[in-house]
């Protein structure tokens, strides 16, 4: 899953919480988050998984980057 940087840290900003939160939620490093954000690779399954989790998918839908993933959003 990718995500949009700038909604993603807006949502963070939100709900209180913190971008070092994430990491260690995520179990990944700072420079590993910083990767995922600035479009470099992906999220895997496990990590997409918690974020859903963390967030709710409803919070998640205008963050998830559809067409950086070449897929149509489903709703």
């Amino acid at each position: 899953m990718k995500l949009h940087k700038a909604l993603f840290l807006k949502l963070l900003k939100d709900v209180g919480m913190s971008p070092w939160w994430c990491v260690i939620e995520l179990g990944m490093t700072v420079i590993e988050l910083r990767e995922h954000l600035n479009g470099g690779k992906p999220f895997d399954y496990n990590q997409s998984k918690r974020i859903l989790e963390m967030f709710g998918a409803t919070a998640m839908i205008p963050v998830i980057d559809w067409e950086g993933m070449n897929v149509r959003c489903p709703l």
